[in-house]
């Protein structure tokens, strides 16, 4: 019998810089909804609340803020 491999729930996150600090802005709406709950209105993730995340489970995929491509 075959183990089927399931695949981690992902979260997308862009990583941006204000004034020195690192701030990750989940991208999928639902998921800015949830998280936005989960953290009491806050629209940012910090990397503790990254990672714990990732310890449970989730996968983090980080996409690097570029403001010259919108």
């Amino acid at each position: 019998m075959q183990k089927s491999v399931l695949a981690k729930p992902t979260i997308r996150v862009e990583k941006k810089e204000h004034y020195g600090n690192t701030l990750y802005y989940p991208v999928e709406v639902n998921q800015k909804i949830a998280l936005g709950i989960l953290t009491k209105g806050q629209k940012t993730l910090t990397e503790s609340q990254c990672k714990a995340l990732m310890q449970l489970g989730f996968r983090i995929d980080v996409i690097q803020f570029n403001p010259f491509t919108k």
